[in-house]
């Protein structure tokens, strides 16, 4: 456009030149005419005009009444065509192309001239090194990946790597490149207000949390989810890997792995055993890569770290804490008494009690101890809803101004919800508003 707009200023410029020129002084645009209405051409048929057999401006420059009854017959340039031979000096003026067909006649034309060329060369400077810069940094994403992958082919031409691991490498580094987005996308959104990234996490991110079993159908804090995001780390497998099993608890963000039979993929997630302190009662089968997977990893000293700013959901995590490790230790319990039994049977083990007799008073006993969990979790279900309501009373009773501005400011999204309200907590996530959208990692 500037360009455009610049051969046109350059243009208009070039011809009120010539016609600022004294009556009888040659101009270019003399010398332009004469081009197109040569009379030494008999064949001459331009295609701006007809033949004109007779050169007006030459031969009749002092008999004015036959240089109008030749100008009658053949006319001169029109305006149209005057621009147009203008328009194509400036360009090729512009662009350094300069073919020489349109030239000054004259000292002032070519002072001006002079001084238009001049003008121009700084124009076509800035045009290029604006498109250069375009160029360069139109995506600075894929710049970076091009720049790695171009080290990569050196680190393997120089180490003389077979063909099908460069293979291999290359499609690595291909799909690994979205973690290097990710980190560019969660700078970009720290650099926003904790009211648009609670935003921008429930439309993209949110929704992982709430598949959690821990924390499906809660109301959760919206900085809480912010803040686990901030803390997950991402990995890239390639198709057969193993994804070992470590303390933390893992969230695919993009491809498919299978686990235990189980076809895992973008927001789906295992390892939410991670709460539970005995190591014993963990469920530790390692993951499977089935195609190029991206897998997000949250570790448990970091999870709670995180999770003691915020008293609602340290609560919530209790009683999943204490519904998982019941359901563990009853099915670890059972399985003992059943391997032991087992052995017994074989004759591996001495029978510690031979007659059969014995074997429901065996039985009895881990329906004892299962009837002795479930009283035990019965009362912490009991102290944890204790505690749940004190630190509601103290919660409803602090005044939370940020709150109040972005419940003020939000205030017809979110009329037919009710959210939890608390000094940590600016904005809660709906898990049927997140379910309701295309929220992925």
């Amino acid at each position: 456009f500037y360009l455009i707009l610049f051969a046109h200023w350059l243009s208009c410029l070039w011809i009120l030149t010539a016609d600022l020129q004294p009556d009888g002084t040659r101009t270019w645009v003399d010398a332009f005419t004469e081009k197109f209405f040569d009379t030494e051409d008999d064949a001459f048929t331009g295609s701006w005009k007809l033949t004109c057999q007779v050169d007006c401006r030459t031969r009749f420059k002092n008999n004015y009444e036959t240089r109008e009854n030749c100008r009658d017959l053949c006319n001169e340039l029109t305006a149209y065509e005057l621009y147009t031979g203008a328009c194509y000096w400036s360009v090729v003026s512009i662009t350094s192309v300069g073919y020489g067909d349109i030239l000054p006649q004259n000292g002032v034309e070519m002072m001006v001239c002079t001084a238009y060329l001049l003008l121009a060369a700084f124009f076509w400077t800035w045009i290029i090194g604006a498109m250069s810069a375009i160029v360069c940094t139109g995506d600075p994403r894929k710049i970076e990946h091009e720049v790695t992958m171009d080290a990569l082919n050196k680190y393997m031409r120089e180490n003389e790597y077979p063909l099908h691991l460069k293979r291999r490498l290359r499609t690595f580094l291909n799909k690994s490149r979205y973690l290097a987005m990710n980190a560019q996308e969660k700078r970009l959104v720290d650099k926003m207000s904790p009211g648009l990234k609670a935003e921008v996490f429930r439309h993209r991110v949110g929704s992982w949390v709430f598949n959690l079993e821990m924390f499906r159908n809660k109301k959760v804090c919206a900085n809480f989810v912010i803040g686990l995001n901030d803390l997950l780390v991402g990995r890239v497998y390639e198709p057969g890997e193993k994804v070992a099993w470590a303390n933390s608890l893992f969230v695919v963000a993009r491809g498919a792995c299978g686990r235990r039979g189980k076809i895992h993929t973008a927001r789906s997630s295992w390892g939410e055993d991670f709460i539970l302190e005995n190591m014993s009662l963990h469920d530790k089968c390692e993951a499977i890569a089935l195609t190029f997977v991206e897998i997000l990893q949250l570790r448990r000293i970091d999870f709670f770290m995180h999770l003691d700013y915020f008293p609602v959901e340290k609560a919530i995590v209790r009683r999943a804490y204490v519904k998982i490790a019941f359901k563990r230790g009853v099915l670890k319990v059972a399985k003992d008494v059943k391997d032991q039994m087992a052995l017994e049977q074989t004759g591996i083990l001495p029978k510690s009690q031979s007659n059969q007799g014995q074997k429901p008073s065996r039985i009895f006993a881990v329906a004892t101890v299962e009837e002795n969990m479930r009283d035990m979790v019965y009362e912490q279900s009991q102290m944890i809803d204790c505690l749940a309501a004190k630190v509601k009373q103290i919660t409803d009773i602090i005044a939370c101004n940020d709150c109040n501005k972005d419940g003020n400011q939000n205030k017809d999204y979110y009329s037919s919800r009710e959210y939890r309200d608390d000094e940590s907590c600016s904005s809660v996530f709906s898990p049927a508003s997140l379910f309701s959208t295309s929220a992925h990692c």
